[in-house]
């Protein structure tokens, strides 16, 4: 399998966020895991284009946006599940970006991982 290495485009360091899952009682309050920060390389683009804004709901698609290619697989938050996960964050430019739409492509050739993230403090 080989993983895409963006010769073309460039690739940064990107530095991801990811809560642990699981957590523990102390004195009588529940304490969630310390969060993993995961480093991987990639492609992060500050606009997206038509197809992708389609993807955000309504009220997403007028904050700030970015797209990640790279090759590690990133998080969106899940629900419903006994133990729900909360998205990763993105650290990138100086700013923290949420997860929010993830696709991860496991062909056996070129596997890797679109996401969008929008920026947490953008209102």
């Amino acid at each position: 399998m080989r993983s895409p290495v963006y010769r073309r485009t460039g690739r940064v360091n990107i530095t991801v966020r990811r809560d642990s899952v699981g957590g523990e009682w102390v004195d009588g309050e529940w304490v969630n895991a310390t969060p993993v920060t995961v480093a991987t390389l990639g492609n992060v683009q500050p606009s997206l284009n038509w197809n992708q804004m389609q993807m955000l709901d309504a009220g997403e698609r007028t904050k700030q946006a970015i797209a990640i290619y790279c090759n590690d697989e990133l998080m969106m938050a899940s629900e419903g599940l006994t133990n729900p996960r909360k998205a990763d964050i993105v650290l990138w430019d100086g700013y923290e970006w949420e997860v929010v739409r993830s696709m991860t492509y496991k062909m056996g050739i070129l596997n890797h991982c679109e996401a969008i993230a929008l920026r947490l403090d953008d209102v």
